[in-house]
């Protein structure tokens, strides 16, 4: 969807540029003409057999005066902000299903639009930054997560506990005590159901028909931690229902499992809801070519269930990004 429409507007912009364009040339030359010719004779001659045809060029020089409002609108959207609508609750708590946010995509450089290869670098990303970025199989699919290691950081993920151990530059520094984080430690709050609670209860009365079992509290407890990389403070979500997933992971060459180390122009990403987020974990890094920007704003929530129109607007989410 987001590649039709870049596909559709660069022609829209691409059509009224030419009007613009040839409204300017012609413009030029009327401007000499009048040099030239008399413009009283030229009324009188042609006045009363052109007017209709007068009317089609207003028309088209109409279209074409559009052009800078669509070209200052494709910088702007291109090169400097982008709105997306979050549809997933794999961000959660900091970004929720139905929260409008604003990505600043010139925060690590500026890249093609039509391909997202980098262009200009200015920054890499950094720990903690939450990022939007292309999946590696689909280019038109976006995912938002939250950057846990970058190019040189080797990080381990203790799936019976849930625990992240990042080894800051670990190629050129091994076995320095110093560069070893573990991540989170500090429980917020525990609260059954906590993760969207209309949505989980149809979900659960749906599992109960399916399956014609009985879930238990337990199943559906979660536990809120609060993280902190590099002076980023957020909050994520632990479930705990043990998953054997450990067969989806990504397997690094030459590494144990759920151990990594981040190639040079990549990073290892995570979802703030750990349990319900597909990220590095199962399809592995994510290259700098990929990554469209920094997500910075939610301007706008909108609450709303799938297929159905939207129910009323939160504007307590309204605020900036941790």
């Amino acid at each position: 969807m987001e590649g039709m429409f870049l596909k559709v507007f660069t022609i829209l912009l691409f059509t009224t540029g030419i009007i613009w364009i040839a409204n300017k040339i012609e413009l030029y030359n009327q401007k000499k003409t009048r040099f030239i010719k008399n413009i009283e004779i030229q009324k009188k001659n042609y006045h009363t057999k052109n007017t209709i045809k007068c009317k089609n060029k207003c028309f088209i020089k109409n279209i074409g005066g559009i052009f800078p409002i669509l070209l200052l609108i494709f910088i702007i959207r291109c090169f400097l902000y982008e709105p997306f609508y979050i549809c997933s609750q794999s961000m959660f708590p900091e970004l929720s299903t139905g929260d409008y946010i604003i990505v600043q995509k010139y925060s690590y450089g500026i890249s093609n639009p039509f391909t997202n290869h980098k262009i200009i670098t200015f920054h890499h990303p950094k720990r903690g930054d939450v990022i939007i970025f292309r999946s590696l199989k689909d280019f038109n699919t976006m995912y938002i997560k939250r950057v846990i290691a970058i190019a040189g950081d080797k990080i381990s993920y203790d799936h019976v506990n849930k625990k992240i151990t990042i080894y800051k530059n670990y190629q050129n520094i091994q076995n320095n005590k110093n560069n070893k984080i573990s991540v989170h430690d500090k429980l917020i709050k525990k609260e059954n159901n906590y993760i969207n609670k209309k949505i989980n209860f149809f979900t659960i009365i749906k599992n109960l028909f399916k399956e014609k079992k009985t879930l238990s509290m337990s199943d559906i407890h979660h536990n809120m931690y609060q993280e902190n990389i590099d002076n980023y403070k957020y909050n994520i979500i632990l479930s705990n229902i043990q998953k054997n997933i450990i067969k989806s992971y990504f397997h690094q060459n030459n590494q144990p499992k759920q151990s990594w180390i981040v190639p040079k122009n990549q990073c290892f990403v995570m979802g703030d809801n750990r349990d319900n987020s597909i990220d590095s974990r199962s399809f592995g890094f994510v290259t700098e070519n990929n990554i469209l920007g920094k997500a910075n704003y939610i301007w706008m929530h909108i609450e709303k269930k799938e297929h159905q129109w939207p129910t009323g607007i939160d504007i307590s989410r309204i605020g900036k990004i941790h």
